[in-house]
C-alpha cells in the first residue's frame, strides 16, 4: 500500500459511504492500521484513507464499504465493538456489533450450514488492509435475528468474517435511532417497538457456554446439575467437532470407488430447466465450487441435474445418475439391522446421539473415480472431489469407513445406523468416558458433527423410530399416530405405502 498518506480523517461515526455510492474522483475509501499507530488496551486506531483505484478499476460499479478491518477477526471486541449472543433460526450464534462497519455482514459458513436464502445482486468491491479486494455480490434479506426478547430484521451481505458468524455495522445501528452506548463496559440502550432494551456484551467462554446449553437435557429424567457442568466441560473440549470444515476431507483407506461392469462412458443428456431454477442450479454450483467440493470436467461421463424442492421450500440440487448407477457393480458391505443394533443397548441407562453433517460430503472420491461423478447443468460441466448423494453404493462406503474408524467401540459403546451414532453406557460415569472417546476419534478423522441434530446425556432418546430408555425399547408414540391418521388407500401404491409403514416395527 505505498507510503503513508498526509491527509487522514478519523472514522468515529457514518463515513458518508452507503449502497450505490460512488467515491469521487475515482477514489476507493478503505480502512487501515496506520504505520505508526500501536495497539492500546481499549484496541486499534484505525484512519481512513483514500486510495487511487487500480487500472481497469475506474468502473467499478456500486461501491464502497467501511470496514473496521484491525480486530475484525477476534474473538474479543475492540474499541467501537463489543460480541452479543443471538440465535438465528433457533441456532446460537456470535455476532459483533461494530460501529465502524457500514454494512452488515455474515458469515458465508453460516449461510451454507443453516441453508439461508440469499439473492444475487450488481456486487460491491471491498479492499482489506493488506491491499486484496474482495467482491461480493450475496445478501440475505430480512434475515431474522433473534437477541434476548428482541426479534429484529435485517440486511445482510454474505462474506468470510472469520470466527464471527454475524456483524452488524452502521446500517443496523442506524436503524435503531438514538443509541446511548458504552463501548468500554459493553453495553448498549436504545428504544425497540416502544420498548426499552438493553444489551450487554459478553466474553468468549460466556459465548461458548451458551451455545453449548442447547444440547443439553431437557426431559424430565435431567442429569444433576453437577453433571451437566461435566458434560459442558466436555463439549467445549471437543467444540471444533461442531464447527463447519473447510477444505477437502483427508484421504482413507475406503474413498469411494465406483466400479462398472464396462469401460463404456455413461453420458446423459441434461434436462430442460425453466428460467427460475437455471439461476438456482448456476448458485448451488458457485457454492460447490466456492467449498471445494467440485471442479470443472472435461469427463466423458455426464449426469444430469434436477432440483427438490424441500421443507423450507427452497431447492435442493440432486445429481440424478440412474443411469450410471445401471452400470455400477454392487458392494455386498453389509448394511445394520434395525433390530440387531437395538438389541445392544440392553443394561444401558445413559445415551447421546450424534449426528454427521452432510456425512457422505465428508468422504472423499477416490481418483479413479472422480471422473464417473461428472455432470452436466445448462452451463457447464463438473465432477465431484467428495462423495455426492444418489450413487448406489455410497451407503456401503460410508459404513464402512464407519465401522472401520469405530470397530473398538462397536456392541460396546457405540452402535451407527448411516449419519446416526448412538454411545450408550451403563452409568454416567462410564458415559462422559465413552463420549470422550467418540469425540477423540471423531477429531482424529476429521469429521464434524451437525449440532442441530445432536443431543447428549440423555435417559431417553428417539433412535430409528424406537424410544430407548433404561427400561428397554419401545415404539415412538408419534410414528404410531401417523399409522392410526394414515387415510384409507384408494390405489397399489398408497396400499403398499401403508404396509411399508406398518411393517417396519416387527
Amino acid at each position: 500500500m505505498g507510503g503513508k498518506k498526509e491527509k487522514r480523517v478519523m472514522l468515529s461515526m457514518w463515513a458518508g459511504v452507503w449502497a450505490g455510492h460512488r467515491c469521487p474522483e475515482g477514489k476507493l475509501r478503505i480502512l487501515l492500521l496506520g504505520e505508526d499507530e500501536e495497539e492500546s488496551e481499549k484496541g486499534e486506531q484505525l484512519v481512513l484513507e483514500e486510495v487511487p483505484l487500480e487500472a481497469g478499476n475506474e468502473n467499478v460499479a456500486g461501491t464502497c464499504l467501511a470496514l473496521e478491518l484491525a480486530g475484525f477477526f477476534k474473538q474479543q471486541g475492540t474499541i467501537n465493538t463489543f460480541k452479543l449472543e443471538g440465535t438465528i433460526q433457533g441456532i446460537p450464534i456470535s455476532m459483533l456489533v461494530d460501529s465502524g462497519a457500514t454494512h452488515n455482514f455474515i458469515s458465508s459458513k453460516l449461510v451454507a450450514a443453516l441453508d439461508i436464502p440469499f439473492v444475487m445482486f450488481v456486487g460491491i468491491h471491498i479492499r482489506l488492509g493488506d491491499g486484496h479486494v474482495v467482491f461480493i455480490q450475496r445478501q440475505c434479506e430480512n434475515l431474522a435475528v433473534q437477541m434476548g426478547s428482541c426479534l429484529f430484521s435485517v440486511n445482510v451481505l454474505v462474506f468470510d468474517t472469520g470466527d464471527l458468524d454475524l456483524i452488524l455495522g452502521m446500517d443496523w445501528l442506524q436503524s435503531l435511532g438514538e443509541v446511548t452506548h458504552d463501548w468500554k463496559n459493553a453495553w448498549m440502550k436504545f428504544v425497540h417497538l416502544d420498548v426499552p432494551v438493553v444489551l450487554h456484551g459478553i466474553s468468549t467462554k460466556q459465548s461458548q457456554a451458551a451455545a453449548l446449553q442447547q444440547w443439553l437435557p431437557v426431559d424430565d429424567f435431567a442429569i444433576a446439575g453437577g453433571q451437566v457442568e461435566q458434560l459442558q466441560s466436555l463439549l467445549q473440549q471437543f467444540e471444533r467437532l461442531f464447527c463447519a470444515s473447510t477444505g477437502l476431507p483427508p484421504s482413507r483407506n475406503h474413498d469411494h470407488r465406483i466400479p462398472l461392469i464396462n469401460d463404456q462412458p455413461v453420458a446423459v443428456r441434461p434436462y430442460r430447466y425453466p428460467h427460475i431454477q437455471k439461476n438456482e442450479i448456476e448458485r448451488q454450483v458457485q457454492e460447490l465450487l466456492a467449498l471445494g467440493m467440485i471442479r470443472p470436467s472435461h469427463s466423458t461421463y455426464s449426469s444430469p441435474v434436477i432440483l427438490v424442492r424441500k421443507k423450507d421450500n427452497s431447492w435442493r440440487m440432486c445429481v440424478d445418475y440412474r443411469a450410471l448407477n445401471k452400470v455400477t457393480i454392487p458392494d455386498k458391505f453389509p448394511i445394520p439391522v434395525v433390530e440387531e443394533l437395538l438389541d445392544e443397548l440392553y443394561g444401558a441407562t445413559y445415551f447421546s446421539k450424534l449426528d454427521l453433517k452432510s456425512g457422505y460430503n465428508q468422504i472423499r472420491m477416490h481418483k479413479d473415480g472422480i471422473e464417473k461423478t461428472a455432470f452436466r447443468t445448462h452451463e457447464g460441466h463438473y465432477e465431484y472431489l467428495v462423495m455426492p448423494f444418489g450413487l448406489m453404493n455410497a451407503p456401503a462406503t460410508f459404513h464402512a469407513i464407519m465401522n472401520d474408524i469405530f470397530k473398538q467401540l462397536l456392541r460396546t459403546s457405540v452402535v451407527i445406523f448411516f449419519y446416526d451414532i448412538l454411545v450408550y453406557s451403563p452409568t454416567w460415569e462410564s458415559h462422559l468416558v465413552d463420549l470422550k472417546v467418540v469425540f477423540q476419534i471423531l477429531a482424529n478423522n476429521s469429521l464434524n458433527l451437525n449440532p442441530q441434530k445432536c443431543s447428549f446425556g440423555q435417559s431417553t432418546v428417539e433412535y430409528l423410530g424406537h424410544l430407548i430408555s433404561g427400561q428397554g425399547v419401545s415404539m415412538d408414540p408419534t410414528k404410531i399416530q401417523v399409522v392410526v391418521d394414515w387415510p384409507a388407500s384408494t390405489n397399489i401404491k398408497g396400499l403398499r405405502g401403508f404396509l411399508g409403514l406398518t411393517g417396519y416395527y416387527p
